[in-house]
């Protein structure tokens, strides 16, 4: 009799790939003759679309350059631009009827001049994530074999994005204009509502401001609570989120009533993320015939899931390394533009990298500017965690002559991931007839460790009937059982 397998069909959503992509974006300001030197540069990138097509995913953002310079009077002063731009990915495996995601970073900016003309040039790195969807099948029951039945959890996926808006105001001192200001957002919380995302964290925020003539950095934390519309969102659900800025202004202005400077911080944050659903199902784990040998295809489901959020802050103490010679005839005025280059070390179970940043100071009257950088090494839960980092509280001091020592504090979101790997039974296709014993009483001599079903798919004979016959096994088995089997002649 051929067996009659009786599937379950529907469709999930998968990650397929993620892809890395770089572009060359330039910023060109024109009619810049006072021009006497560049101070500090800072180019912001945000996302606006990323679509695939046939063979093809079609990416672009908007990049926001500002560079701080000293005209030919020494005066600091600020020029900002902003610029559309476009790129795509070429891959075989990509079609319409996928999703992508896309975040970008600004990897490298690179300043020069076209005669009166300041030119940014900035590599703009991208991260692409792709997903389909793909039909699942479940083996529920298959008509004319033996089948061992198992419960599984079975995951399904969901794509969620948003935005909202930050606003702070705040006291600054005697501060007279902000020149260039930088965030760096950290999601501590991400919990799932009825139909609703609640998204908490904090904005670092870190300022190079002029107090008087006089360059200054100024630093802020600012929390945040948004929500996110999600209609396929319940309370409980597992989640994952990204967040980046799509747009920051920092404005000063005066208190009259306090006769202090006063900022107002807005902000749009841009969130997406991924939903995770569990369901548990009652598939066929493994099946043969007494009839005939099975093919048995396999499909692997592996996802990782989202588990708490977990907040902490490092102390990172050590030596600067300088692009410029530092001495003690160096006055340094501020550090700005920090942020952090790292990687997950395996064997050492840490983040290792270095914090970056640009260091202003004063050397015979003149105002200068070098790349300074502070290597770091922490050690972290473990690689399949989803990070977040942000420095604060950056300052460089020399205590030797030539020899400068950083401090700042490394804030570090880390979400670790729990592996869920599923195996299914997708297809069942009967193979070569099986030789039936003719012996009416067969023993059979076991081998050590097996279980109930190893030991019925070797007799071919179904659990039940062995256990009828051999009242006496306990599994696992010794080795050492003796195990009768009788074989019913056909007419």
């Amino acid at each position: 009799m051929s067996i009659k397998p009786q599937f379950q069909k529907s469709n999930y959503l998968c990650l397929i790939s993620r892809e890395q992509s770089q572009s060359m974006v330039e910023c060109k300001f024109a009619g810049y003759d006072d021009f006497s030197g560049v101070v500090a540069v800072n180019a912001f990138v945000s996302p606006s679309d990323c679509t695939p097509s046939s063979g093809r995913i079609n990416y672009g953002g908007r990049l926001v350059c500002t560079v701080v310079y000293a005209d030919e009077s020494g005066k600091l002063c600020r020029v900002q631009k902003g610029v559309e731009f476009t790129h795509y990915l070429d891959g075989d495996d990509f079609a319409p009827a996928q999703t992508a995601t896309c975040s970008l970073i600004c990897q490298k900016t690179t300043v020069r001049r076209e005669g009166s003309a300041i030119v940014v040039c900035c590599v703009i790195c991208a991260d692409i994530c792709v997903y389909a969807k793909k039909e699942r099948l479940l083996l529920t029951d298959a008509e004319g074999a033996i089948c061992n039945m198992r419960q599984v959890q079975i995951t399904d996926l969901n794509l969620f994005s948003g935005e909202g808006r930050v606003e702070d105001t705040f006291e600054a001192g005697d501060v007279s204009d902000v020149l260039i200001p930088t965030a760096t957002p950290l999601v501590y919380s991400c919990e799932c509502g009825q139909e609703i995302i609640k998204i908490s964290g904090e904005i670092a925020l870190s300022m190079l401001a002029l107090r008087g003539d006089a360059p200054v950095c100024i630093e802020r934390l600012i929390p945040f609570k948004c929500e996110i519309a999600c209609p396929s969102a319940y309370v409980g659900q597992a989640a994952k989120c990204s967040v980046w800025l799509a747009d920051l202004n920092v404005i000063a202005g005066v208190d009259e009533d306090k006769g202090k400077c006063r900022l107002s911080f807005d902000c749009t944050l841009s969130f997406s993320g991924e939903l995770y659903s569990q369901s548990t199902q009652m598939v066929v784990d493994d099946l043969f015939s007494t009839q005939n040998k099975l093919i048995i295809n396999e499909n692997y489901e592996n996802v990782l899931l989202p588990l708490e959020i977990k907040c902490n802050s490092v102390r990172i103490n050590c030596t600067a390394i300088s692009k410029a010679k530092i001495d003690f005839t160096c006055a340094f005025k501020a550090v700005c533009l920090a942020n952090c280059d790292w990687q997950y070390n395996a064997d050492e179970g840490a983040l290792e990298g270095e914090i970056c940043a640009v260091l202003l100071y004063e050397q015979s009257g003149e105002l200068r500017q070098t790349q300074v950088s502070i290597p770091f090494s922490t050690k972290v839960e473990g690689e399949n965690c989803n990070y977040l980092l942000a420095v604060c509280g950056l300052s460089l001091r020399q205590r030797q002559e030539g020899e400068c020592e950083g401090e700042a504090v490394l804030k570090i979101c880390s979400q670790s991931c729990k592996k869920s790997d599923v195996r299914l039974i997708c297809e069942v296709l009967e193979g070569e007839q099986i030789l039936i014993d003719d012996c009416a009483i067969s023993v059979y001599i076991p081998r050590k460790g097996d279980d109930e079903w190893a030991t019925a798919k070797k007799l071919l004979k179904s659990p039940q009937e062995i256990a009828k016959l051999n009242g006496e096994l306990s599994y696992p088995l010794k080795g050492t059982e003796r195990i009768i089997v009788y074989n019913k002649k056909s007419v």
